[in-house]
């Protein structure tokens, strides 16, 4: 869908790409909206599942294959990534544009793999994925999923999240500039209680944070 002066229209892809999903993640990038991952119909020979023939098909899980779509003409280019790029099935992470290339962190991977502590970033020109290695990191995020990231002074923050056990009111920065390195804020003040499903927005050199639900029940406002 597109808002056009204040009036919403559908926006019709010039594809079957990207299927329908949820708990994906969505960046623009130039003049494309890079859409990665989320819970939804799965793709012949995607993640775990090689059901044969072309187009989606019946089955439902978890995703990880990347869309980039033109906001110039609504044109849709699917990418599966290779599976030696270990790249893992997930919903409920987060992305962020980092200097005209996509990174995303966390996310759930199913019940093997659950809530994964680490991130990768996707080069928009080469079309490659790196994988952070997280390996002998003493300082890193707990793995979660349905946190939020943010681009704000020149560093990416993270807030929040959950594990479906443990809800998180934790704030890190990763500092991409220097070494992918993550670091965790110690925040004083009047400090946001834990949830997870809630926006972050960067406004001037500020963090706003609305909204979240903790638990089943406790909603945020």
């Amino acid at each position: 869908m597109a808002a056009i002066l204040g009036a919403w229209q559908p926006a019709e892809l010039d594809s079957v790409f990207p299927v329908a999903r949820s708990g994906h993640s969505a960046v623009l990038i130039g003049d494309r909206m890079v859409v990665f991952g989320g819970h939804g119909q799965l793709i012949p020979q995607e993640g775990r599942y090689d059901g044969g023939g072309e187009g989606p098909t019946t089955k439902y899980g978890n995703t990880n294959d990347v869309c980039m779509i033109s906001l110039q003409n609504f044109k849709a280019e699917w990418l599966q990534p290779s599976m030696q790029m270990r790249i893992k099935n997930r919903v409920g992470h987060q992305a962020v544009n980092v200097e005209g290339d996509m990174y995303v962190f966390g996310g759930w991977a199913g019940k093997t793999d659950k809530y994964l502590n680490f991130g990768f970033l996707f080069d928009m020109k080469s079309q490659q994925l790196m994988v952070e290695d997280t390996a002998g990191k003493k300082e890193k995020p707990k793995g979660r999923r349905d946190h939020t990231l943010t681009l704000l002074n020149g560093k990416i923050y993270l807030f929040g999240g959950w594990n479906c056990v443990e809800s998180y009111n934790d704030l890190w920065t990763l500092d991409f500039k220097n070494k992918w390195r993550w670091s965790q804020v110690n925040m004083v003040g009047n400090i946001p209680g834990p949830r997870r499903g809630h926006s972050a927005t960067a406004i001037g050199t500020k963090l706003y944070i609305f909204g979240g639900i903790y638990g089943y029940t406790r909603f945020f406002n």
